[in-house]
C-alpha cells in the first residue's frame, strides 16, 4: 500500500514537471509567436526622426547596416497621446542621402509620427494596434490605412497623395488631408 502511494506521488510529481515544462515551452512559443507589428518606410533623408507611442519595446532597423536600436516605450497601453511629449522621439543621422528602408517592429505601437522625413513609401498595414498616425510633410503618393481599423487620428497633409480610402476607419475622429493632390477621398 505504501509503495502504491509513493508510486502515485512519484507519478504525480513527474506529471507536474511535464506539465510545467510543456506550459513553459508553450508559453515561450506563445511569446515568440505574438504578432509583432511591422511598419516600414523608405527615405533618402540624411536625418530621420520618428515618434513612437505605446507600451513595451520597439526595434528599429535603420536600414544602414547598423545594429537594431531597442526603444523603451512609455507604459501607455490604454491611453492615447495628448501632447507631443507623450511620444518617445528617436533620431538617426546618416552619413549620406542614399535611399534606405527603415523597419520598426513592436507589439504595442499605438502612435506613430514619421512626419517631415522625405518619405516616399510608408507601410503601416501590419500594425492593427495603430490609433494615431502622423505622416505629414513627406513625399507620399499613396497611403494604405485599410487594415488600421482602430485608427482615431490621421494627419497626412502636405504629401502628394492622389487617393485615400478611409472607409474601413470607422473610428476616425480627426483627419487632415490638406495640401495633397487628392482626386479620390473615400469616406463611405
Amino acid at each position: 500500500m505504501r509503495y502504491n502511494n509513493m508510486k502515485k506521488v512519484f507519478l504525480f510529481l513527474v506529471a507536474a514537471v511535464v506539465v510545467a515544462a510543456f506550459t513553459d515551452a508553450h508559453g515561450a512559443n506563445a511569446t515568440s509567436l505574438t504578432t509583432e507589428s511591422v511598419m516600414t518606410m523608405t527615405t533618402t533623408a540624411q536625418s530621420v526622426t520618428v515618434g513612437l507611442f505605446g507600451s513595451g519595446t520597439a526595434m528599429i532597423d535603420w536600414g544602414d547596416g547598423s545594429q537594431q536600436e531597442i526603444v523603451e516605450l512609455s507604459d501607455n497601453a490604454n491611453a492615447l497621446p495628448t501632447t507631443d511629449s507623450d511620444f518617445v522621439e528617436v533620431s538617426r543621422l546618416f552619413s549620406n542621402k542614399n535611399q534606405r528602408q527603415i523597419t520598426i517592429t513592436g507589439a504595442n505601437i499605438m502612435g506613430f509620427d514619421c512626419s517631415d522625413n522625405q518619405l516616399t513609401n510608408l507601410d503601416v498595414t501590419q500594425n492593427i494596434a495603430l490609433r494615431d498616425l502622423s505622416c505629414f510633410s513627406n513625399q507620399l503618393t499613396e497611403l494604405d490605412v485599410s487594415q488600421n481599423i482602430g485608427l482615431l487620428v490621421l494627419y497626412c497633409f502636405d504629401n502628394q497623395l492622389i487617393a485615400l480610402d478611409v472607409s474601413q476607419n470607422t473610428m476616425l475622429i480627426t483627419m487632415d488631408t490638406g495640401i495633397n493632390q487628392l482626386t479620390i477621398l473615400d469616406l463611405s
